[in-house]
């Protein structure tokens, strides 16, 4: 994959066995060119007259920054899956990067806090049960809905996707080691499931592995790591990016820390310093006031839209189908609100709150043509506040 990508200019990145195959098959499947399309920051850049950068440069960075690290960290051995053997661990973070972003939809977070809300009106369980065979895969996806983790709602539809795909990855890989024979015999037995547990072992990280035994014990210890890499890099691929493309002012050379990795992973001054730069970008971008009114009034355009697309089992479909693409989502109108007041209160008076100050607003003449005021309650992770 050749990109340019700002501070590394023009950079090149190696795809071999397992994360060619699944590249190839993305790219097939159009979710490579999707994801080109697809704009890194939502509908945020409707908020800030910035350049702007997509998922796909995202994926790209992430690529970038595990060829960088391969001098400083252990992840040329292979990886043991259960029973499946992947070639190498640079291998599982390479597939993980391309793979894991294909459940985002066009808007980001503000589509996915409309898709969020949807399953919430549902008996998402039962529906759940309907997508998915797998007990451990369905009780994580589940926990995402039932603690409304807006961040993760994307992994639902990365699962889904995952799903029916896994047997055309499953034929790909057999083509590609009949012609590369001395490959397959380290590789042994191909399995249909592979895909999907390449996608199980980051969701469930070191609960992946449940036996007690020393070797599972060391897998899961492995793969803790191998999360913790990934987790760091994707990370860095967002303080890089934010910090060029979002006119924050802050620009990091993630050089130095990428020879220090296991430093950020295991909680230390590098993980403090990235922790912070990711509030400051809070603060300053992903929940600036005008950011949030932005989000709100979006997500709940999206949420009438998908209303109007059948029951939730047919709109997962069409989703994951690309059916509702960018130019259906994104046909949004110019919205004519403003910030004008942010108020701070306690996690106990949000029920009061949502039933008698929504009212006195809507009664105050603020709106002079009976349309509700735009209303929503935020949780905003780095200062606690609700």
């Amino acid at each position: 994959i050749e990109y340019r990508l700002p501070l590394f200019g023009q950079i090149e990145v190696t795809l071999c066995e397992e994360s060619k195959i699944l590249y190839e098959l993305l790219d097939e499947r159009g979710e490579t060119e999707r994801l080109k399309q697809m704009e890194h920051l939502g509908v945020l850049h409707e908020v800030f007259a910035c350049p702007i950068y997509t998922r796909w440069a995202y994926v790209v960075t992430i690529l970038y920054l595990i060829e960088q690290a391969k001098p400083f960290i252990k992840i040329s051995n292979n990886v043991k899956l259960k029973e499946i053997n992947i070639s190498s661990g640079e291998e599982l973070l390479k597939c993980w990067a391309l793979l894991l972003f294909t459940g985002h939809l066009h808007g980001t977070f503000s589509t996915e806090r409309a898709l969020l809300k949807k399953l919430k009106e549902e008996d998402y369980d039962k529906l759940f049960k309907k997508l998915f065979e797998d007990d451990r895969l369905r009780e994580n996806l589940k926990k995402i809905v039932d603690d409304e983790k807006l961040f993760h709602v994307f992994y639902i539809l990365t699962a889904y996707k995952t799903l029916k795909m896994r047997k055309e990855y499953h034929k790909k890989k057999k083509e590609y080691y009949e012609t590369h024979k001395e490959k397959k015999e380290k590789k042994g037995e191909l399995h249909e499931n592979e895909l999907l547990e390449i996608f199980k072992a980051f969701l469930l990280e070191e609960n992946y592995y449940s036996e007690a035994n020393r070797g599972e014990i060391e897998k899961r210890e492995k793969l803790k790591r191998l999360v913790g890499y990934f987790k760091s890099f994707r990370e860095l691929a967002f303080v890089i990016l934010d910090g060029y493309y979002a006119q924050v002012s802050l620009n990091l050379n993630p050089l130095y820390i990428i020879k220090h990795l296991d430093e950020m992973t295991d909680e230390g001054y590098l993980r403090t310093l990235i922790d912070d730069i990711q509030k400051y970008f809070y603060n300053t971008i992903y929940h600036s006031q005008e950011g949030i009114t932005n989000h709100l009034f979006y997500s709940n355009l999206f949420l009438k839209l998908f209303n109007k697309n059948g029951d939730t089992k047919q709109l997962i479909e069409y989703l994951c189908n690309n059916k509702i693409d960018k130019q259906e989502l994104m046909k949004k109108k110019k919205h004519r609100y403003k910030h004008f007041i942010r108020v701070k209160f306690r996690e106990d008076e949000i029920n009061g709150f949502l039933t008698q100050e929504k009212e006195m607003l809507n009664k105050s003449g603020l709106n002079n043509d009976d349309e509700d005021i735009l209303f929503g309650i935020t949780f905003n992770p780095p200062t606690n506040e609700y």
